[in-house]
């Protein structure tokens, strides 16, 4: 008001940014306006695609000074880009934040901080505290989250009841619900690192400056420049105990052992309950088989008698006849005429049928043995091996295989396994 410069100050512009861009949505025109206002460089290079976080300090032909910090992948890193004049002690420059991270608010905080420690490296230090404060805030909610899973688990810190202990979980939905939470807290540690990176580039700059910088110019921050160095101990200090805050990362590696062994655990029961109804099956089809053997048994019993009923009551027979060689009929040779073809053409179906059954069985096990290779009878021999064989050529191993299975699904190997069956449960006593 008096006419006097300030001995220091800054003039900052916050503009914040679609959660789909870096930078505003701003021409590169207007970009060009915005950083000649600022009496900034065209570093549109340094900020206008996502990257790494890179810091960097540049000198300038008048003597100025340029501070880049790049925003990380995260959304709640701040992009700074400022320069400072060490004539006038003055920064200019701008922030590129996100909106749904950062009220604008926040940033006219900064005005009051300045006014305690008057450092134009204050600034971007400040962006960092910011972002390394939201990134503790995110920790302490996935300390909130990590709880609760290790209560459905009942492996953790804390006590169980004995409902929660009688309780069912789904433990592969804990499994998806721990590694989300993992996931963001590996990037939440990501961007303490990063935070940690950036404030150790600052205390770098920070001396470098009070070894360049005009001795007036010194004097005036020798004691914001200590100021700002504690501060930026203190960071570093804070990000190292957000690290290691409750022991997260060893709780969630437990965790996920926890849950691997539960659900292993949970297999093993699905298993010996399905291993004790195949049983409970199993005897209950030897009851059944039991049941038909004694049915069969039954017939067999009555089925001569029937069969000799049945014979002797067709009427080619004459039972009133005065002598028993009238007792058969003179047509009763139909009879024999009849039944005998009938009964070879039945035989001779049955046995067509099972030779067009082998035949096709076989065909199938061709295609399945073609479509797998043709080495997949003698197993992984090793490439060039010997025990190759080249489409269309079988192996007497094969060979006896095959032949053997043959021998086992035929008509004749089916009845003769039953006849050896039937003695063996014959001999025992």
């Amino acid at each position: 008001m008096s006419g006097r410069q300030p001995s220091s100050g800054f003039k900052l512009v916050a503009m914040p940014c679609s959660d789909v861009t870096v930078i505003p949505h701003l021409t590169e025109e207007q970009l060009r306006s915005c950083n000649a206002a600022l009496g900034l460089p065209n570093f549109l290079k340094h900020f206008a695609s996502e990257g790494p976080g890179t810091c960097g300090m540049f000198m300038q032909s008048d003597g100025s000074y340029v501070f880049i910090l790049r925003k990380s992948t995260d959304v709640a890193s701040i992009t700074t880009a400022l320069r400072y004049d060490p004539q006038t002690n003055v920064a200019r420059g701008f922030l590129y934040f996100k909106p749904r991270v950062y009220h604008i608010s926040v940033f006219e905080k900064m005005i009051d901080q300045f006014v305690q420690c008057s450092h134009p490296l204050l600034l971007p230090l400040l962006a960092v505290e910011l972002t390394c404060g939201e990134k503790m805030g995110n920790v302490m909610g996935h300390t909130n989250e990590l709880d609760a899973i290790e209560m459905q688990t009942g492996h953790g810190m804390g006590k169980l009841d004995a409902q929660a202990i009688m309780e069912r979980h789904d433990y592969r939905t804990l499994v998806r619900q721990l590694g989300v939470v993992q996931s963001q807290y590996d990037l939440a540690l990501a961007t303490l690192s990063w935070c940690r990176i950036s404030a150790e580039f600052i205390r770098a700059k920070l001396q470098h400056l009070q070894g360049v910088l005009p001795k007036e110019r010194q004097r005036e921050l020798e004691v914001p420049c200590r100021m700002l160095d504690e501060r930026v101990e203190f960071l570093l200090n804070s990000i190292d105990c957000a690290r290691v805050y409750n022991g997260i990362k060893e709780r969630m590696e437990s965790q996920q052992t926890v849950l691997f062994n539960l659900i292993a655990q949970s297999d093993n029961l699905i298993n010996v309950g399905l291993a004790k109804d195949s049983k409970e099956m199993a005897v209950a089809s030897k009851q059944d088989s039991s049941a038909m053997k004694i049915i069969a048994l039954l017939t067999t019993f009555f089925l001569p008698g029937t069969f000799i009923a049945t014979f002797f009551a067709m009427p080619l027979f004459d039972w009133s006849a005065p002598t028993l060689s009238r007792v058969t009929n003179q047509h009763f040779w139909v009879y024999w005429a009849v039944t005998g073809p009938l009964t070879l053409t039945t035989m001779a179906g049955v046995m067509v049928w099972a030779l067009w059954h082998n035949r096709y069985v076989e065909q199938l096990q061709k295609t399945a043995r073609d479509s797998v290779g043709p080495n997949s009878s003698t197993g992984d021999s090793g490439q060039g091996g010997q025990g190759q064989t080249t489409p269309g050529q079988q192996t007497p191993q094969s060979e006896a295989k095959r032949k053997a299975a043959l021998q086992k699904y035929s008509l004749r190997g089916i009845l003769n396994r039953r006849k050896r069956s039937s003695v063996v449960m014959g001999a025992q006593p």
